[in-house]
């Protein structure tokens, strides 16, 4: 939801933890599976950690995304890539 703000933006935090020293990518992509953004990519966490990456609901253009269901992907090097879908609500 848009009134979830940090900063004025609406935003979601996509947690995830690493066992160990990796780099990590998330990714959110629209219903069709076209890429809306990169919210990280090839990040360096060390582990054991638990981490979080904000979206603030934009694309890669900064326009803010319509209404609807988003994908993301959580991809940790030597661990796999996870899906998860988050709904975006004016």
């Amino acid at each position: 939801r848009r009134d979830n703000t940090l900063n004025e933006n609406g935003h979601v935090r996509f947690q995830y933890n690493t066992l160990e020293d990796t780099y990590v990518t998330v990714k959110v992509y629209d219903f069709a599976m076209g890429l809306v953004t990169t919210v990280c990519e090839n990040k360096f966490c060390t582990g054991p950690g638990d981490y979080d990456e904000v979206w603030i609901g934009k694309n890669d253009y900064g326009d803010e995304v319509a209404n609807g269901v988003y994908f993301y992907s959580v991809q940790i090097d030597g661990d796999g890539t996870y899906w998860g879908k988050v709904l975006v609500v004016n």
